[in-house]
């Protein structure tokens, strides 16, 4: 009997604060707060919670490596923010937003948009998985076929969307949100064989939730379609289904990392084929989710964003290793036939007795093939890069290494994206260089989505990494209030988008916040230590065992060298226009 009463007033007490967690969390207490009252008794709170039958997933599963789990599905656990609704071109002017399925038909005349809202996750997290699962109820056929889904890059509304348009009085790019690179992306991110009804189905989305979860504003969700193959209708549950159990679900699984121990995020994956779980009779499952918040609206004023964690990539990443040959060359496009181009020679094109560059770094629009069109004109065009003159594949083809180069803190008139930057955001002009001015780096919510197609524009022309240039505005004149912290938050920001698209990216510039960014970039390009005398503020890159690309224009290789070569830095003298030619120091 003495050791029966502390269980009973134990779980007396758990009942007590279960009740109080859950009234806490309706009046808007914050996560923090609730988790520390949470540690009281977990064991026994989960254990009396199901015995009670109350939702005990309500809270993140946290795994024994600090993981946190999230399992999110429309009605369950208090998640209300899951949205669908169906694109059919036969009813073309009519909204299917409450639709109970999402129809795909194989041939693309009928297609269903889905959404998960993901703003009450943790800022800054590592999507270690996420995977998504879809119920089939129902097909008009016997065929099979691919089920395809495609990243969307056009918000759209549940209760408006339709085949024409993704709200009321905005069109999609092209019907059906089928004009690659405006109303979505061009390669699937994930694909399941589809046959059997009655059965879920898995689909790897850690890539896209990743980007979202770093970008909120760019959370448009996806768009299912089919392979082409035949009409064959495919019905899945939807998120307004009236068996709970079969809606759609979104399971991840989050990673977090600190400043102090940077934990390594989880690569994004390849297109998945998936493997489909046979389950004929639909199996309730507890379900947690992430407390529901109303969808995100753009700050009408300057923010600064949350200081996120390092999100470091992976080691299959390719990053410079930390001796290497090197060209830079951005001017123009290159020719890989042209020796002073390919860093063969010096300026003067006089040739070099220096092993050939083993690293390009070009300019990403001028140079490779997008086949994806992340980046149109104005008009919607994409035409100032030749698929039969794909410079990143030749470089490949030669066995070298390929670096983007993309401005991301000057605004440039001259670019095909300048039309989606608004006059709020463009500030000065960046002095010495024409038609560039710097931007308002605290508005992330407008400068994120147009640097995530830059980046992605990258990764899909098949570049190893990322160089952004002009990542200093607030130590120049750049008519915004910028502080440190400002440039620190933005700089973070624009290192954990690169990641999540599975490629590594450089600190260019910026030396005076090297020892507070060196965590969350790859490696660094540096102009003018050495004229400046400022070259031991580089060395924390160093230190990691990190690529120091280094450049100087006006001092004589002779008086820097040595000491470069001293310090494993790579360096060379170029010319100011970066037009082709160097002056390697090994």
């Amino acid at each position: 009997m003495n050791n029966f009463r502390p269980g009973i007033i134990d779980c007396l007490l758990v009942m007590i604060s279960s009740l109080a967690l859950r009234a806490l969390g309706s009046a808007g207490y914050g996560k923090a707060q609730l988790s520390r009252l949470r540690r009281f008794s977990a064991v026994s709170l989960l254990i009396l919670l199901g015995a009670i039958g109350l939702p005990i997933l309500l809270l993140p599963a946290s795994t024994a490596s600090g993981a946190q789990s999230y399992v999110l599905q429309q009605g369950s656990g208090g998640y209300a923010g899951a949205g669908d609704a169906i694109l059919r071109s036969d009813r073309s002017n009519r909204n299917y937003g409450t639709a109970a399925i999402m129809n795909v038909q194989a041939d693309n005349w009928i297609e269903s948009a889905l959404k998960f809202d993901l703003t009450n996750l943790p800022a800054g997290s590592s999507v270690q998985s996420a995977q998504l699962r879809l119920y089939l109820s129902s097909k008009n056929t016997a065929r099979s076929f691919s089920l395809q889904l495609f990243r969307l890059l056009r918000p759209w509304t549940e209760s408006q969307v339709t085949w024409k348009q993704s709200m009321s009085n905005t069109n999609w790019g092209n019907a059906g949100a089928n004009k690659v690179g405006v109303d979505r992306e061009g390669t699937a991110v994930a694909t399941a064989n589809v046959n059997a009804t009655g059965q879920w189905y898995i689909l790897d989305l850690t890539a896209p939730v990743q980007g979202w979860i770093n970008n909120p504003s760019t959370n448009n969700g996806i768009v299912l379609r089919g392979d082409n193959g035949s009409s064959t209708e495919f019905r899945f549950a939807s998120s307004n289904n009236a068996n709970a159990q079969i809606r759609p679900v979104l399971s991840i699984t989050l990673g977090f990392s600190t400043v102090a121990s940077p934990t390594p995020t989880a690569s994004p994956v390849p297109t998945s084929t998936s493997t489909p779980i046979i389950n004929p009779t639909p199996t309730p499952a507890p379900i947690s989710s992430a407390t529901p918040t109303p969808t995100p609206v753009a700050s009408p004023s300057p923010t600064s964003t949350k200081t996120p964690t390092p999100t470091p990539t992976a080691s299959t990443v390719w990053k410079p290793p930390a001796v290497v040959s090197w060209h830079w060359m951005i001017d123009h496009a290159i020719d890989t036939t042209n020796a002073k181009d390919m860093g063969l020679t010096d300026p003067s094109g006089n040739r070099l007795n220096y092993p050939e560059p083993e690293v390009y770094d070009i300019d990403g629009f001028f140079n490779g093939y997008d086949p994806n069109k992340n980046i149109v004109d104005i008009n919607g065009n994409y035409n100032w890069n030749d698929p039969n003159n794909d410079q990143v594949a030749k470089l490949h083809a030669l066995g070298k290494k390929v670096i983007c180069y993309i401005d991301a803190g000057v605004y440039e008139t001259y670019r095909p994206d300048a039309y989606k930057f608004p006059t709020s955001v463009i500030g000065n002009a960046d002095s010495g260089w024409d038609g560039s001015y710097w931007l308002d780096i605290r508005r992330t919510d407008i400068l994120g989505p147009i640097m995530y197609a830059r980046m992605k524009m990258c990764k899909d022309k098949g570049f190893d990494a990322i160089e952004p240039d002009e990542i200093d505005g607030y130590s120049n004149n750049p008519g915004f209030p910028l502080t440190y912290a400002d440039q620190i938050n933005y700089n973070k920001f624009i290192a954990n988008m690169a990641h999540s698209l599975g490629m590594s990216i450089g600190l260019k510039g910026d030396i005076d916040q090297v020892k507070d960014l060196h965590p969350y970039f790859d490696w660094t390009l540096n102009e003018q230590c050495f004229q400046y005398n400022e070259c031991d503020l580089l060395r924390p890159f160093q230190n990691d065992g990190k690529a120091v690309l280094q450049v100087e224009y006006s001092v004589g290789t002779s008086n820097f060298c040595p000491t470069a070569n001293a310090a494993n830095y790579n360096s060379m003298k170029m010319p100011l226009n970066l037009n082709g030619g160097r002056w390697p120091c090994r």
